[in-house]
């Protein structure tokens, strides 16, 4: 015999029983023992048919019901704050973008050199910077960072 054919016979064999589940028998054989099986008993003094319930009752139904309820409510409430959390925090990465480019500008601003920036010495002998103006561009550049640190913790949610 092939293989094959074997596993059809085996398969053949148990359909039967799985088919049949639903339906159980309890028979009292001519000793007094009882059997339960799938199939009534020829020899038995007595036999009652037992209707299996192979689907959940009405109170299980209802109890998966309200669960499954309950699950959807907890997974939806779960979606709506994930949305909440991420548009709140593309609301501060773009407030942080922004305050970026603020301190950028401030310190291209900075940058310019203008007429008080520059200190004369007497007799026509030059002129030279003076020492607010690199403070005042320091200064906007440690803006410029602390901007750039307030835009990466908020791009990395911190």
């Amino acid at each position: 015999m092939s293989t094959t054919l074997r596993l059809c016979g085996w398969l053949l064999l148990l359909l039967p029983v799985s088919l049949s589940a639903d339906t159980l028998y309890r028979s009292v054989d001519p000793e007094g023992r009882v059997i339960y099986s799938d199939t009534p008993q020829s020899d038995s003094v007595e036999t009652q048919r037992i209707k299996v319930e192979s689907k959940p009752s009405a109170a299980a139904q209802q109890q998966a019901q309200q669960r499954e309820s309950e699950i959807r409510r907890a997974a939806d409430k779960a979606v709506a704050q994930r949305e909440y959390k991420r548009k709140q925090r593309a609301r501060v990465v773009e407030q942080a973008k922004q305050q970026l480019q603020q301190a950028e500008q401030h310190l291209e601003q900075a940058k310019v050199l203008k007429d008080e920036d520059r200190q004369s010495f007497g007799g026509g002998a030059g002129r030279r910077i003076r020492p607010e103006y690199f403070e005042r561009i320091k200064q906007a550049e440690t803006e410029v960072e602390a901007a750039r640190k307030r835009l990466q913790d908020a791009r990395f949610g911190r």
